[in-house]
């Protein structure tokens, strides 16, 4: 059961991964050290053949590089932060709730 746990932790790294490049971020220019396309990679596998997952493989990115992972992104958050600058994030504002919103809001809150 821990086994299925941590593999469905690492899935949604992944897709993050994937999105990001999908959406114009390049995130080799921003951290070459990271293996980016491995990270993918274990994502689709995870996805598609978790039954054939190496649990050696899994447990070594759970324990030497997930920190490491951790420290780049939020690295590149921040950069991209200050780039984009405050003007930019404010002009990001969502939209007034509707009703069906906070419906769905409500209903999200109760399966959180």
């Amino acid at each position: 059961m821990a086994r299925e746990a941590v593999l469905a932790r690492l899935v949604p790294i992944g897709q993050a991964v994937k999105d990001a490049q999908d959406e114009g971020l390049d995130l080799a220019a921003l951290a070459p050290a990271i293996a980016w396309r491995s990270i993918a990679g274990m994502r689709d596998r995870l996805v598609h053949k978790y039954w054939d997952a190496d649990p050696a493989i899994v447990w070594g990115v759970v324990a030497n590089e997930l920190e490491k992972l951790q420290r780049v992104v939020k690295s590149i958050l921040h950069k991209e932060r200050r780039r984009s600058g405050a003007r930019a994030i404010a002009s990001r504002q969502a939209p007034a709730p509707t009703d069906a919103s906070r419906q769905g809001n409500a209903c999200s809150a109760r399966w959180s």
